[in-house]
């Protein structure tokens, strides 16, 4: 079955109707990035009814053409040929809704669907159909989501409603049952118990009754001995009486002698308190005189330190007089000095004054235009000195461009470089990242074992776990330790354990500390199934006898052989379905494909790591130094380089500059002899102004007599001595005003003379001394009339300190005595508070015993002891000591008998017991026949589930091992890589995830989502197919699945599409060439004036060879 044609109409670029077809087994759509190649494989998407979201779209409605606003709709019409029957299927979008036809006829969903699928369009699981982009989410499917979907490819989930509502209810009559029979034993225990309690009852209604009868004795012992205490200290009482009143009489006696002392102390205190007042009175007197003499000392050191600063001041002013009048007659000689040099100049300073203005006033024209004639001398000389300048630069600078005009350069060598330790380096890390693998391997070993030490820790309670696979499994000879080890590490996280309520436990646990990454397998869930051949690994095992059906079933599809040409032979026996394994540890898989290379034993060196990673480390450290030195040398190399295309360029331009320079020399000369000449011009006439200047004729012969005593030859000689004068008469006059400043300043330090302040504190100090010398007398006398009031008042303060003493005297003798009467009327107090309290007590026990009267109490018959006790008095010591014995003995018994703790109710309950017993075990009869039925309903649709899913994925793994070496297979492994499904739950597998991981030529084993883009669309194209082999599939629809594919991989897929494409139908959109050259024909897309437009054309298949693969063969160690 096959489609033959689609028909678009208005379908997204599509505008109006689009005939595409017929198709042929192989059929590839091309063209340009969107030009509308997606929308035609929407377009058989849409028919097939899948949802918006898998075309690109939120909704249905986004599917109809927008080149015109009169467009409202678009519909796709597939015809499809099953055997000689053609069926058209059509879906219809308006709006947001679809309509569906099938053969023209209108059809609900439910039956459109129904109909795609009677002719192999499954709706369910569309594996037939790879979206663009869609290998990555492919890839990264969770093995729950692969359960799921070889379960809807199986029919398994049909069974899925009823094997949960069954496991359901399984439980739920265990959890019934294992309640019931936890409350028939409780009913039991609690039955024995009761029983105890009835015992218990007894034994504290016993103990009840000694008790009374040790308190009767207690009562009756406290009364006799109470009744005698009590007579005893109402005799004590009236003898405590008398006494009280004689000691009243003696001390009224000592109050009346404490009163006349009183008297006697208060006469003396007033006598001691006159003389006190009067001793104060002079004390006061003798402070303030004192006083006085502080005060008159305090005037005198004033006087002293005035006295001093005055002195000291004086001398001050007479220093700096004599300092002024020394500078006043240093002033006076620089006067003198002056006018002794311009004594003759002063007589003829008038006259000297007039000729001055006169040879002013009549040589201005003449001097202006000297000064002129100067200054432009001075401006020619300026100009010379300037161009001079000029010219030695200039000079210079010819001289350096020819210093810097070389003629041969000589090209910089290009530096040798060291070679650098990379390739060392990156050995090194391949052997560090290979150290380390080991030992995250044997990292994960010691988890695996942390894991199991929590399970079996004995705080967790859980019982029944027999501990990892591989621990009880070892090879029955040395000979076969590396076929075993092959085979183990693919069951290395394996844990036996006793059912399957351990199994929750255990993840219940493991959940609780964060841990995975082992898988359970239960021993009661194990069928017992025989060794189907004598070369089965089982043969080659050492193991417990009860682990044998376990074995069976874990590694029934493993066999040993030693003879190669034997295995060569049944893996080529297409009804050969096991997996071999030699002597060598060598496994070979059903397809040729060998998953295992010669037996080595991995031992991790964490020590050798750290060796690798510090020779790593100092290997990049010195070729840091060596590329840096690199570095360096070639930087210097290009700088000198580009120096020397500088230098050349320099050069070139230095020739045009010496050039110029010397234009410019010869200009300057020529300036420089032109200025020469005009200043040799102007020195001739600044000569003859200078002479007609000096030859000036002066008529008054007091102006020549001027002249001869001045010894002035000419006019400026005379100016110039003329202003020497001015400045000496202004020297003078500056002198002069300072004389007058320093003799100002001594008249006011003479004014400030303190010669008369001094004398009048020399004569106030005088008086001041007079004065405390008197006050000194008067203090002497004071003294003296102290002392004789201080040995008056000595002698009246022991008069009254003896008159204090016999009173005290008397005061103690009265407290002695009123402190008789304080214990005696204490005393009292305490015997009448005993007879009170024994009163009290007698009463007490009388009430609470069988007695009536305390000589009831002494009539009875006791035993011997008790009555000696009651008929004599006992010392306190002898009563406490019975008192304690009576208490312990009742203390005991209490004590046993509130350890019984009765129930007095008890057999009530031992009768409500016996009832619940009789129907606790009739309901766990009940619920143990209900657990047999429904256990076997469990199991006979565990059984078939289990059958429909494991037959599906033994399909599927069939398919894998053909396809994916097919779709992997290299020059240099022709046999290709492998692919594996492998479920988390071996036993029930749809319950738990299955993992897709492969292994690529000379690569790893690794999970699909962790492949790289080319690899993971290999292993998703090889698991699409290998799907169809459950529910065949007629056609399959690929999307640019080619993207991510070098050449060598577009071939392996287009073969593989060739090959398919007997068996399916196959539309592939590509730009690949290597993919759509080998289709039977091509559909192209190309995009005019916003439409899409498709072109059909029919493909002759090549009668080449295949494209051969010259690419090198890889290498690899294993």
């Amino acid at each position: 079955m096959k489609i033959e044609k689609l028909r678009l109409e208005n379908f997204k670029s599509y505008q109006g109707v689009h005939e595409i077809g017929p198709f042929d087994d192989f059929v590839a759509v091309i063209g340009s990035n969107a030009s509308g190649k997606s929308n035609c494989f929407d377009a058989i998407c849409f028919v097939l009814a899948a949802p918006a979201s898998s075309m690109r779209c939120k909704e249905l409605s986004e599917l109809i053409c927008n080149a015109d606003d009169t467009i409202t709709s678009a519909s796709v019409e597939m015809t499809v040929r099953k055997l000689n029957d053609l069926i058209v299927f059509k879906r219809k979008v308006t709006n947001s809704s679809s309509t569906y036809y099938v053969n023209g006829s209108k059809v609900s969903a439910s039956d459109y669907k129904d109909s795609l699928n009677e002719v192999g369009f499954h709706n369910k699981f569309q594996s037939y159909i790879i979206f663009q982009g869609e290998v990555g989410n492919l890839a990264s499917t969770n093995p729950k989501g692969i359960t799921k979907l070889i379960e809807e490819l199986s029919g398994s989930i049909d069974y899925k409603e009823q094997y949960d509502h069954l496991e359901d209810d399984l439980k739920k009559v265990k959890e019934n049952l294992t309640t019931a029979e936890e409350e028939r034993i409780s009913i039991t225990d609690r039955y024995k118990s009761v029983k105890e309690e009835a015992k218990i009852v007894n034994e504290y209604n016993d103990l009840d009754l000694k008790i009374k009868e040790k308190e009767k004795e207690e009562n009756s012992f406290t009364l006799c001995q109470s009744s005698l205490i009590l007579k005893d200290s109402q005799s004590d009482f009236e003898n405590n009486k008398k006494d009280f009143e004689k000691l009243r009489e003696e001390l009224s006696n000592y109050n009346e002698a404490a009163k006349n002392s009183d008297e006697a102390i208060n006469a003396a205190r007033h006598e001691y308190k006159e003389t006190q007042k009067k001793m104060k009175k002079l004390q006061n007197n003798f402070d303030s005189l004192e006083n006085e003499i502080k005060i008159t000392q305090n005037k005198e050191e004033e006087l002293n330190s005035k006295l001093s600063k005055l002195l000291l001041n004086d001398k001050q002013i007479n220093d700096e007089i004599t300092t002024k009048n020394m500078e006043i007659s240093s002033l006076k000689s620089d006067i003198l000095q002056i006018e002794s040099r311009n004594s003759v100049k002063n007589e003829y300073k008038k006259e000297m004054i007039e000729l001055n203005n006169k040879i002013n006033s009549s040589n201005t024209v003449v001097h202006a235009e000297y000064q002129s004639k100067l200054d432009e001398k001075r401006i020619l000389e300026q100009n010379i000195q300037n161009s001079k300048s000029n010219l030695q630069n200039l000079k210079e600078e010819y001289e350096e461009m020819i210093s810097k005009k070389i003629a041969n350069f000589v090209m910089p060598h290009e530096p040798e470089l060291q070679n650098d330790f990379s390739n060392i380096i990156l050995q090194k890390q391949k052997l560090l990242n290979d150290e380390r693998q080991k030992i995250n391997s044997d990292n994960q070993c010691k988890n695996r074992y942390n894991i199991l030490d929590i399970l079996q820790n004995p705080s967790n309670q859980i019982s029944g776990i027999h501990g990892f696979l591989i621990q009880f499994v070892s090879s029955i000879r040395q000979k076969y330790d590396k076929a075993v080890s092959a085979l183990l590490p693919s069951f290395s996280n394996l844990i036996v354990v006793d059912s399957k309520s351990v199994i929750k436990q255990c993840i219940k646990t493991l959940k609780t500390f964060n841990l995975s990454g082992v898988t359970f397998i239960s021993l009661d869930e194990i069928e017992n199934s025989e060794i189907l051949t004598q070369n089965s690994m089982i043969n080659l095992l050492s193991y417990p006898k009860e682990y044998k059906p376990l074995l069976q079933f874990l590694f029934k599809d493993y066999e040993f052989y030693e003879d190669q040409t034997k295995i060569f032979n049944l893996l080529r026996d297409p009804s050969y379905n096991k997996t071999i394994i030699d002597i060598d540890g060598v496994v070979s898989h059903v397809n040729g494909f060998v998953s295992c290379g010669k037996y080595a034993i991995i031992e991790s060196n964490p020590k050798f790591v750290k060796e690798i990673e510090e020779e790593i480390e100092k290997l990049q450290k010195q070729n840091e130094i060596i590329l840096k030195e690199n570095k360096t040398k070639i930087d210097d190399f290009e700088k000198l380089m580009e120096e020397y295309k500088k230098q050349i360029q320099r050069n070139d331009e230095n020739e045009e500059k010496i050039e110029e320079l010397k234009t410019k020399i010869q200009a300057k000369e020529t300036e420089i002899d032109q200025f020469e000449t005009n200043i040799l011009q102007l020195q001739k006439e600044i000569n003859e102004l200078k002479d007609k200047f000096d030859n000036i004729e002066f008529t008054t012969d007091l102006h020549v007599k001027i002249f001869e005593i001045l010894g002035c030859s000419s006019i400026e000689e005379f100016q110039t001595k003329y202003n020497e004068f001015v400045d000496e008469e202004n020297k003078k006059k500056e002198k002069e005003a300072k004389i007058e400043y320093f003799n100002a300043k001594i008249d006011i330090l003479k004014k400030n003379d303190n010669k008369n302040q001094i004398k009048n504190v020399k004569k106030s100090l005088s008086g001041v001394k007079s004065e405390l010398k008197q006050l000194n007398n008067s203090l002497s006398e004071k003294s003296e009339e102290l002392n004789e009031v201080k040995s008056e008042m000595t002698t009246k303060e022991s008069l009254f300190n003896k008159c204090q003493n016999q009173k005290k005297e008397m005061i103690k003798k009265a407290q002695n005595v009123n402190k008789k009467v304080t214990e005696l009327q204490t005393k009292s107090n305490s015997l009448q508070k005993i007879i009170e309290e024994t009163r009290d007590l007698i009463n007490e026990k009388i009430l609470s015993s069988d007695f009536s009267s305390l000589e009831e109490v002494l009539l009875h018959d006791f035993s011997n002891e008790l009555s000696r006790f009651l008929s004599s008095k006992l010392t306190p010591s002898q009563q406490k000591q019975t008192k304690e014995r009576f208490e312990k003995e009742i203390s005991q018994l209490k004590e046993a008998q509130s350890k019984l703790k009765p129930n007095f109710g008890c057999q009530n309950q031992l009768n409500s017991l016996k009832l619940l017993k009789n129907e606790s075990e009739n309901k766990i009869k009940k619920l143990r026949d209900l657990q047999k039925v429904t256990k076997e309903k469990f199991n006979e649709i565990k059984r078939k589930r289990l059958s429909l899913f494991k037959d599906s994925l033994d399909k599927i793994q069939y398919s894998l091992n053909i396809f994916y070496p097919r779709l992997t297979s290299l020059k240099s492994q022709p046999l290709g890589g492998n692919a594996f499904l492998t479920p988390e739950n071996v036993s029930i597998p749809f319950n738990g995830g299955i993992s897709y991981s492969v292994i690529p030529p000379h690569k790893r084993n690794r999970n699909v989502s962790n492949l790289s883009g080319g690899e993971q669309t290999l292993a998703v194209l090889a698991l699409s197919f290998a799907l169809s082999t459950v529910k065949t599939a007629p056609l399959f629809v690929l999307d640019e699945i080619d993207a991510a594919l070098d050449y060598r991989n577009v071939k392996s897929v287009s073969d593989f599409l060739i090959d398919m494409s007997h068996q399916h139908q196959v539309i592939i959109v590509s730009h690949k060439s290597g993919v759509f050259q080998f289709a039977d024909s091509l559909i192209g897309v190309t995009r005019y004036g916003g439409n899409s437009r498709t072109f059909f054309l029919q493909l002759k298949k090549p009668n080449q060879s295949s494209y051969i693969d010259d690419e090198p063969s890889e290498t690899f160690a294993i």
